[in-house]
């Protein structure tokens, strides 16, 4: 029978248990798996931007997070990698509440063999792909690919009530496509969606994939931009602007594109509600379609017009 291959990414402090864990998956006769280890949340998240992985093996008590925020922070960050939870005897409560955060499976480290290990490993394989169908389904834009809102309240809501705990800033950007009804009076509808399938690329191109794009609108984007401030607006800006020109410049739609932008920043020492950040983010992005005199490296009351 042909081994498949399995790329795993095991996040466990301890080298005795790691090694354990290894050596079951090495034993396995019908799977081959590739694996990384890291010690560290930070580490996890930090390869997890540059790999991707199969499944994610996770120890809850990590030296730089501890308990149910674990799990639910990695879910959070990369909720379409399949999760097995690994932990003692005494964890059995909090795996089953990590189950419940997003979690496909927990296991107690003392119970494990290699076939219970390997089949608990492609059941949350096959259980993530059936449930990534099935949102997809409900909570992605059919023309773009993106988020649609419903899925981007849902995951904002996660990440808001994630950084409240952690203390964490994040922007929300509103982003308004310029002269939308022009372009499909002028060149017709199907430029229209091409310009919008232009433009969702063009951010999926600038943002992270930690980042939550959504198309909530038939003209309108928002992105929620995780970890950044203020600080890091003209650098995105400047990204944006890049990935605008080159697309410009290729000269195949009919028209040019540019977006107005509204920045709203999440303050952890303020009561603010996704409401108030998308409502903040929206007023800004008004404001700046009626003036029109911000370069695009101004941010004057956080709004910005990209040409």
């Amino acid at each position: 029978m042909k081994q498949q291959s399995v790329k795993v990414l095991l996040v466990e402090d301890n080298p005795e248990d790691a090694l354990l864990v290894e050596e079951m998956l090495v034993e396995s006769p019908f799977v081959q798996f590739e694996i990384a280890r890291v010690e560290r949340l930070a580490e996890a998240f930090d390869v997890l931007q540059r790999r991707s992985f199969d499944v994610l093996l996770l120890d809850l008590n990590l030296p730089d997070s501890h308990g149910r925020d674990t799990a639910r922070s990695v879910h959070i960050r990369v909720p379409n990698v399949p999760i097995v939870v690994l932990g003692e005897m005494n964890d059995e409560e909090l795996g089953a509440k990590a189950v419940k955060d997003g979690a496909q499976d927990f296991l107690i480290k003392g119970e494990i063999n290699s076939p219970k290990l390997v089949r608990s490993i492609r059941y949350a394989i096959e259980r993530q792909a059936l449930r990534t169908e099935l949102i997809t389904l409900s909570l992605i834009d059919e023309l773009t690919g993106l988020h649609n809102r419903r899925s981007f309240m849902a995951l904002a809501t996660q990440h808001l009530h994630l950084a409240r705990r952690m203390a964490a800033e994040f922007l929300i950007l509103f982003a308004d496509v310029d002269n939308m009804k022009e372009i499909n009076d002028n060149f017709g509808h199907l430029a229209g969606d091409e310009a919008l399938r232009r433009i969702a690329d063009i951010l999926r191109n600038t943002f992270r994939k930690s980042d939550i794009i959504a198309r909530v609108g038939g003209d309108e984007f928002i992105i929620l931009a995780s970890g950044a401030s203020y600080l890091h607006v003209a650098d995105i800006l400047k990204r944006l602007l890049i990935k605008f020109e080159e697309e410009n410049a290729r000269g195949e739609l009919p028209c040019r594109l540019s977006v107005s932008l509204g920045i709203a920043r999440y303050d952890p020492n303020q009561n603010q509600t996704l409401e108030d950040l998308i409502e903040q983010a929206d007023r800004s992005l008004y404001q700046n379609k009626r003036s029109r005199k911000l370069s695009p490296w101004e941010s004057e009351d956080n709004t910005i017009h990209l040409k």
